[in-house]
């Protein structure tokens, strides 16, 4: 199966994922009041935050190691990560349980209810660990299918706990408690799937342990790191707003489509990276980043021209009016879903740099910490009613800087200049089709007055047809748009 149609079949899986938070945010939104959804939100951003840096980069690991070994070798490697997932899922249950206490306050409950909604949430946050190698290693072993079908399972498993929960009226706990039971769901069947696939995991020597580990951690420690930046800004929020604040903070703060789409690209070229790097083939590596920005750029730059000029109207469908301040952190947001055309993370990976990833990381993480404070504190005393967004636009600040100290050390370790690694001619083109195509649509719908819901649907109908109409005026884009076409539907191009 060719790199493109495999990044697709894993964006499909993961794109389900996704698109089941936004339906289950909608649906709660509308079920629950400001502060009940701000406490629902607080739990589930801590768990999903606090998850990364218990699997300790095992995820990441898996996509390098497997190309690298024989069957009896991925057999192995999947005990490793299995046996050690599973002790860190059990004491990521046992952290969580003893966090209640210290969140009593800030959500403004008592003690004892506060310790109530963490114990509902164990069963999940325990698989959101102990699944951590599962989908790395079925997309690794060449099972992205099934990786997607599993996935796409639990996403509409998670739509219908929240479904019947808007319909009944059920509480945060009882929310969380049907939640754990889709996770354990999922994870047996994960589990269940690789043994079928990959064989009984087996043991290893103490030295395959160490180098696996070895790796393994310094990546986990980026990948906590990133996660931790990330809900830096949703910690400042709920330290300094309350829980309120934070569900309009928390629906607001997205990166759609870059979640599924990146982390699909990542899942099926970091092998890809790997494999050329050991063979020493620095020249396709740079190839393979270049290609892999132009075909990202082609989906995320018109994205965020498009969703930034119909904001409005997205979420006048999206969320009920109590979340209309919503918008605005969504824009700010919006501002760095550009940069997520370059996979700087995975390549230094795939190199054998994971150190400098840590570095760009840690660099992240202090810089988003020091402006969200900086931001909140100076707004709060010269522009109060705009301190809500300070964290958020410390978080691009953030982005941009690490993004830019990323992508000059993969040029460094492919001993590349950064021109050749980025399309920039490419780059021009889409954007500028973009923008052309979101003004157009918008000057020619500003004067029709009717209900968001059509506006959106025919925007976004005419924004597609004008945008992939004016990009095929170019030969090299025409052709890009017919390859990518033709593995979604026959898979006979080789990526």
């Amino acid at each position: 199966m060719n790199v493109t149609r495999r990044v697709l079949i894993v964006a499909g899986g993961r794109g389900a994922a996704t698109v089941s938070v936004f339906v289950v945010n909608a649906l709660l939104a509308r079920a629950w009041d400001l502060q009940t959804f701000g406490r629902f939100s607080a739990v589930w951003i801590l768990g999903n935050a606090l998850a990364p840096v218990f699997q300790q980069g095992i995820p990441s690991a898996l996509l390098y190691f497997f190309p690298r070994h024989d069957s009896r070798g991925r057999r192995r490697l999947l005990g490793m990560a299995g046996a050690s997932l599973l002790l860190a899922a059990a004491v990521f249950a046992l952290v969580l349980s003893l966090a209640g206490p210290a969140l009593a306050p800030i959500l403004g409950l008592e003690q004892t209810l506060t310790s109530g909604l963490i114990v509902s949430f164990l069963p999940y946050a325990f698989c959101l660990v102990a699944a951590g190698q599962t989908d790395s290693a079925l997309i690794a072993a060449g099972a992205p299918v099934m990786q997607a079908t599993i996935g796409g399972a639990h996403a509409l498993s998670l739509i219908a706990v929240a479904g019947y929960a808007c319909q009944v009226g059920l509480a945060v706990e009882e929310v969380l408690q049907l939640a754990s039971i889709t996770g354990l769901a999922r994870l047996g069947v994960c589990y269940l799937t690789l043994i079928l696939i990959i064989g009984v995991p087996l043991g290893s020597a103490a030295q395959e342990w160490r180098s696996f580990f070895r790796y393994a951690w310094t990546i986990g420690t980026g990948d906590a790191m990133g996660s931790l930046s990330r809900n830096v800004d949703r910690a400042v929020v709920l330290s300094l707003f309350g829980a309120g604040s934070l569900g309009l903070y928390h629906v607001g703060a997205i990166e759609v489509p870059v979640s599924l789409l990146l982390s699909a690209v990542v899942a099926v070229v970091l092998p890809e990276v790997s494999r050329l790097a050991a063979e020493g083939e620095h020249t396709r590596v740079v190839r393979l980043f270049r290609r892999a920005v132009g075909q990202l750029a082609m989906l995320i730059i018109p994205l965020f021209c498009y969703l930034f000029v119909f904001a409005e109207n997205i979420f006048a469908v999206y969320l009920p009016k109590a979340f209309a301040e919503s918008e605005n952190v969504f824009r700010l947001f919006l501002l760095a879903l550009p940069l997520r055309c370059a996979i700087y993370n995975p390549s230094l990976v795939g190199l054998g740099h994971a150190g400098w990833a840590l570095k760009g990381a840690l660099f992240d993480l202090v810089t988003n910490v020091v402006l969200s404070i900086v931001f909140v504190v100076v707004l709060l005393d010269h522009a109060p009613e705009l301190a809500l967004y300070g964290p958020a636009a410390a978080t691009v600040t953030a982005t941009y800087l690490q993004v830019v100290a990323l992508v000059i050390a993969t040029s460094i370790a492919l001993g590349s200049s950064v021109r050749a690694m980025l399309p920039g001619r490419r780059l021009l083109r889409t954007a500028g089709v973009a923008v052309v195509s979101a003004f157009t649509v918008s000057v020619l719908l500003q004067s029709w007055q009717t209900h968001a819901l059509t506006v959106v649907a025919i925007s976004a109908g005419g924004f597609s047809l004008l945008y992939c109409g004016g990009l095929s005026l170019f030969a090299a884009e025409r052709k890009e748009l017919q390859q990518v076409w033709h593995s979604v539907m026959q898979g006979s191009h080789r990526g």
